[in-house]
């Protein structure tokens, strides 16, 4: 069987060979077999005779990505037709006879539409035909799209009940901000049915091209047969007239600019915090993907000095994954603590020094060898292909097979870079899972609430006369504030205190007099006030709010404030002037608390 086996592979090599001076281009990757036929068709294969059946997937370079601005949901709602149409005649075709043994699976990401079926290898031919038949040849009816559509509205339902669904699905818009809607396959529910008929067409004659897909074949069956089929299948299929590269060119997402926090109820036995950062894709930004997929694997590895002192306070997980997309990666550190907030903090701290501590030499080298280790592992995989087409239908289709000798030549220069530039001075996004019970009984609400840079559009109201804050609202925003300022530490806020001319004249207050005392650039700047102990509503109601988060930690020289009175006409434009607003300002120094009056 070995000599059979060597056999076969030195026939293969020869095939592939001559194959290559014929009418495609042919290259190795691992143990993979990589095809480019002459209409542009890209075909990868991966044998494993040990295996029970074999997987068959049609990757199309379509996603939400791919749509303009102006109609979205395009993508997911043609994968989910064409979807639709290759279950219905795979379930006449089993009521038949054939194809037995063959499940079909399908869905959308914001780069690819993938169409996944798992059969036998003597159902190839038929997969083939039946892929070509339904993917790429019939013309799309009315009635197909209003399935679709029905399609797409259960699936966007069953996600809203979902909080795995959910928390994703928030860690998007944090994550992307303006860029959620190309991040986001599934789209808005309430605008799918203006998607109409005639660009639904347009879309599946652009996209649904030969030379815009990739064919992956892994598992039980023979490399030979599968290309004389697929040659037999789609040689005849012509290439589009436009070069699919051309789209890669359209694309910009855009860096978040806050750190941000949410939280998810889930039925989770233990709470977990998911803690993620924006890395750049890897088609604009290959050695950062690189540098990306060893900082991982060091991040990951037991005796790093983080890993070690969180298992000490008892951490029951920290695990980092890497997920290198090729417009916009993300790196996701998940910590399961045993101590809440304490172990959270010491990784988030750590996690935004490592250029201090993980990045050496020493380290690095670590890293590397158990890279390698991994990746070798992971060949002998059928997700060893996966990642190859994941990048093949993009301008460097060697990205993965070159990605264990591109790891071995990072140096520490470059690595320590990158964490400066990616992680220690660029915001990140924390979200937690946690039961209702356990919420609750952790009292989160207070300590670790939703928040996100809306807090800049807060506005706090008042009473006439009244420079308190009060109620629920105006108390829960200011805990909001003060929490969005302690993990945004680079944010300088100015707090805009307003008053109406009905108003007292003056208001005072020994504690915020003491408050002014003890911090010497303020007492500087306002001794005159002080002479005269008191202020104007306006200026009181802004150092009210400027007092409590100084006296919660956020230092004297990111915060500032104004006082500013306004007459009104109306009796509703006297109400409107009763009120603080915030001005957050991204700096990186500041040297004193400004208290101006205005």
């Amino acid at each position: 069987m070995r000599l059979l086996h060597k056999c076969a592979v030195c026939f293969l090599l020869l095939l592939m060979i001559s194959f290559a001076g014929a009418q495609s281009d042919s290259s190795r990757a691992g143990e993979v077999l990589v095809r480019k036929l002459i209409n542009g068709l890209t075909a990868v294969a991966m044998p494993l005779p040990n295996a029970a059946g074999m997987e068959l997937t049609f990757q199309i370079r379509c996603g939400s990505i791919y749509e303009n601005d102006s109609v979205r949901g395009g993508a997911n709602l043609l994968q989910h037709l064409l979807a639709n149409r290759v279950s219905s005649a795979l379930r006449n075709a089993q009521n038949k006879g054939s194809l037995q043994q063959t499940t079909f699976l399908s869905y959308t990401t914001h780069e690819h539409s993938i169409f996944k079926l798992n059969t036998t290898s003597a159902n190839i031919p038929l997969c083939l035909s039946l892929m070509k038949e339904y993917l790429y040849d019939a013309y799309i009816r009315e009635e197909e799209l209003k399935q679709a559509v029905d399609s797409v509205l259960l699936e966007i339902e069953r996600g809203i009940n979902d909080p795995a669904f959910v928390f994703e699905d928030r860690m998007l818009k944090r994550l992307y901000e303006k860029d959620y809607d190309k991040m986001n396959p599934l789209a808005n529910p309430d605008k799918l049915k203006d998607i109409s008929i005639a660009y639904i067409r347009d879309f599946h004659l652009r996209y649904y091209v030969v030379n815009n897909t990739t064919v992956t074949a892994t598992g039980n069956f023979l490399f030979i047969p599968f290309e004389m089929y697929l040659k037999q299948t789609f040689n005849a299929v012509p290439k589009s007239a436009y070069d699919p590269e051309e789209i890669t060119n359209i694309v910009d997402i855009r860096p978040i600019t806050f750190t941000s926090q949410f939280i998810v109820e889930d039925s989770v036995s233990a709470p977990e915090f998911h803690i993620f950062w924006q890395f750049p894709g890897t088609n604009s930004n290959n050695k950062a993907s690189y540098i990306a997929h060893l900082l991982t694997t060091m991040l990951n590895d037991n005796d790093n000095f983080i890993q070690v002192k969180a298992a000490k306070m008892g951490c029951k997980k920290l695990v980092a994954q890497y997920e290198a997309n090729n417009f916009a990666s993300i790196l996701r550190v998940i910590v399961q603590p045993a101590r809440f907030f304490t172990t959270y903090n010491f990784v988030v701290k750590e996690l935004m020094r490592l250029e201090k501590t993980l990045v050496n030499e020493s380290m690095m080298n670590a890293g590397k060898v158990q890279f390698r280790k991994n990746y070798e592992i992971l060949q002998q995989t059928k997700l060893f292909p996966e990642k190859v087409v994941h990048h093949t239908a993009y301008k460097d289709n060697k990205y993965y097979s070159l990605l264990i000798d591109s790891v071995m030549t990072i140096d520490e220069k470059s690595m320590n870079l990158f964490v400066l530039n990616y992680m220690s001075r660029s915001p990140h996004i924390t979200g937690v899972k946690i039961s209702s019970a356990l919420k609750a009984s952790l009292k989160l609400d207070s300590l670790f609430n939703d928040i996100n840079e809306s807090v800049g559009d807060y506005v706090f109201r008042y009473r006439q006369n009244i420079t308190e804050l009060e109620g629920d609202t105006n108390l829960m925003m200011q805990n909001n504030l003060l929490q969005w300022l302690r993990i945004n530490s680079d944010v300088y806020l100015q707090v805009n205190g307003y008053s109406d001319e009905s108003e007292y004249n003056k208001v005072r207050d020994d504690t915020i007099l003491a408050f002014i005392d003890s911090v010497p650039t303020v007492r500087a700047r306002l001794a005159d006030m002080i002479e005269k102990k008191s202020f104007s509503p306006a200026m009181m109601r802004a150092l009210r709010i400027v007092k409590f988060l100084y006296e919660n930690g956020i230092t004297a020289d990111r915060l500032s404030g104004t006082g500013m009175k306004f007459t009104s006409d109306t009796d509703e434009a006297e109400i409107e002037n009763m009120k603080c607003t915030l001005s957050l300002e991204k700096l990186m120094k500041r040297s004193i608390v400004r208290v101006r009056n205005r």
